[in-house]
């Protein structure tokens, strides 16, 4: 049967389309039942409108998917309801025959029109997989020491430095370079009469810490990177050719690297977890703010790495096609301001902990800033100076 309905009529008296329960709309103002002809919202919507019965009736929004209007489905008719009988006069119903299963297979109908906590469950069950285990092999607890510029170094931080090295007890010692300031060898403006700028002052004070770091990490592999300070002696012996032979000048020899237990060369960079994380001094500043000068390494190198020289701290993140990359840059233990310059400087106390595996490219590290009141977290545990 089908039934005009006049354009003047206000949409609220159209009457509803008894399959989808939507009013007519568009220029064709006309109601066809579902017996003459298929339902402009075809039987895909009502199949969704019987999955989610709670929802409510709309142009598809309410079912799923929007369904394209118009044209009818082919081969699909949607049968007219039967007459609902009154359950106060109609028979009981027959018992049914036996499946011969008591828990039959639920179908994707039944688990939709399940109530929410066992449906879940049922999803839940096949989709929280347990992931892989990360890479096999034994981790190495390794802590990455920043820019100290001694005889310069805060005092105060340098004894927080070395309560989270007690704490951490790590496998691995990393010096990240600038350890002396190496004042006298600079080309800047310095007073030379400053006890401070003398290259002896700084050695006596590097032995006694070099003795700390030793006593206090029995056991582990210790590395010093060469920073851009302790470079100004190289630097300084192009202008004296008849020095650059002396073996006393070598930076390895000056800081009596192998008697505190360093490896007895001072590296330029050195590789971790099969060559994935690059450790090195780092020559990028990156402006006044922490984290550009980490996006120009990560750039140069193309792994992922720890760097000092900035004196900030903070770490950066890069996903891309080669995978998740992290760069830190490391801090610094020195004072601020410093000694050439009175204003106080856009710097970050603190250094880096972490995990290497020695087997595999897994790591795992993270920063750790010193509070301006000398104070730390590592995990649970509060660490002050």
């Amino acid at each position: 049967m089908v039934r005009e309905i006049s354009d003047s009529a206000p949409p609220t008296d159209r009457p509803l389309c008894p399959v989808c329960l939507t009013r007519p709309r568009g220029k064709d103002r006309r109601v066809k039942t579902c017996g003459e002809k298929e339902c402009a919202y075809t039987y895909r919507e009502k199949r969704y409108r019987d999955a989610y019965p709670n929802s409510r009736p709309g142009h598809g929004h309410g079912y799923g998917p929007p369904i394209r209007r118009g044209r009818p489905v082919p081969g699909l008719a949607v049968p007219t309801p039967a007459p609902t009988a009154d359950p106060a006069t109609a028979a009981p119903a027959p018992p049914s025959e036996p499946t011969g299963s008591s828990d039959p297979t639920p179908t994707a109908t039944d688990v939709l029109r399940t109530p929410f906590p066992e449906a879940t469950a049922s999803i839940w069950t096949l989709t929280n997989v347990t992931p892989p285990s990360p890479t096999t092999g034994r981790y190495q607890k390794i802590l990455l020491w920043p820019d100290t510029h001694l005889p310069f170094q805060d005092d105060r931080a340098v004894a927080l430095a070395f309560k989270v090295l007690e704490h951490v007890n790590p496998d691995i010692l990393v010096l990240l370079g600038d350890m002396i300031d190496c004042g006298g060898f600079s080309r800047f403006a310095h007073n030379t009469i400053d006890a401070r700028m003398h290259f002896q002052t700084e050695l006596d004070t590097w032995e006694a810490l070099a003795t700390l770091l030793h006593d206090r990490t029995p056991g582990a592999q210790r590395f010093f990177i060469r920073g851009n300070h302790e470079a100004r002696i190289e630097k300084w012996l192009y202008g004296q050719p008849h020095l650059q032979t002396l073996r006393a000048l070598n930076l390895g020899t000056s800081l009596n690297l192998a008697n505190f237990g360093f490896d007895p060369a001072a590296h330029e960079e050195i590789s971790l977890a099969q060559g994935s994380l690059t450790v090195t001094h780092g020559t990028r500043l990156g402006g006044s703010f922490a984290g550009l000068a980490a996006r120009m390494e990560m750039a140069t190198y193309g792994t992922s790495g720890v760097s000092g020289h900035t004196h900030r701290l903070c770490k950066y993140l890069q996903r891309d096609k080669a995978g998740l990359r992290v760069w830190i840059e490391a801090g610094h233990l020195a004072k601020n301001p410093p000694h050439y310059a009175p204003k106080t400087q856009n710097w970050q106390q603190g250094l880096v902990v972490g995990e290497v595996s020695d087997s595999g490219n897994d790591f795992e590290l993270e920063p750790i800033p010193f509070r301006l009141s000398y104070r730390c977290r590592i995990g649970n545990v509060e660490l002050s100076a």
